[in-house]
């Protein structure tokens, strides 16, 4: 049964994808909103108010400022924070997306990609050795979504001129009538190399 809630609020959840073994804690307008954050977890969806909100983030239970943004939230709309490179600075960055509401075609799913891994190059993304599904996607940017039919697939991130591949998920299997989000974080190095994660976004259960 999907969750309902006042319509005037939101929801935001966060994703720690900054290349760290820090665990984070998100502080929303100067109040703990989730603590104890690892690399690669996503938080729970919480509900927030209509509004401009100030958000920080310190290494658990630390109170030095890693990096702060200010956010505009507005009503009935669902969120999520990525936390991952800023290119600028090579540190934490806050970055904000929007996990919106689509009608989902009858017998397929939807599903986006982001790409928030520490490359600085467009990537292009083929499904099952089929011409690129997903092309050029700008760092720290995610892509419209697409329909998919129910099944499983083996996903491929390349270069834009597709001379090299990044990384490849086997296996990946798309279930009907959700709607989902591709990540792609990580590094060139051994300890956080660069890979897809999957999620699936609150708008295939949370409503208004």
């Amino acid at each position: 049964m999907k969750k309902k809630m006042d319509t005037s609020e939101a929801f935001l959840r966060c994703f720690h994808a900054f290349t760290s073994p820090m665990s984070l804690d998100v502080y929303l307008d100067d109040v703990l909103y989730i603590k104890d954050l690892l690399y690669e977890d996503f938080s729970y969806y919480e509900p927030l108010t209509r509004g401009e909100h100030q958000i920080y983030i310190t290494v658990h239970e630390q109170t030095d400022i890693l990096c702060t943004r200010s956010i505009w939230i507005s009503n009935e709309k669902i969120y999520t924070l990525i936390i991952t490179t800023d290119f600028k600075t090579s540190g934490p960055g806050l970055y904000l997306i929007n996990d919106a509401k689509r009608p989902i075609p009858e017998g397929h799913c939807l599903l986006r990609l982001g790409t928030f891994c520490d490359l600085s190059d467009l990537v292009n993304v083929q499904f099952s050795e089929q011409t690129p599904t997903f092309k050029k996607i700008s760092p720290h940017q995610s892509s419209h979504y697409l329909s998919f039919t129910p099944s499983t697939y083996s996903i491929t991130a390349l270069s834009h001129d597709q001379t090299h591949s990044f990384c490849e998920l086997k296996n990946c299997s798309l279930k009907v009538a959700r709607i989902y989000t591709l990540y792609l974080i990580g590094n060139t190095s051994e300890t956080y190399p660069i890979h897809f994660l999957l999620s699936i976004d609150g708008s295939s259960f949370l409503s208004f």
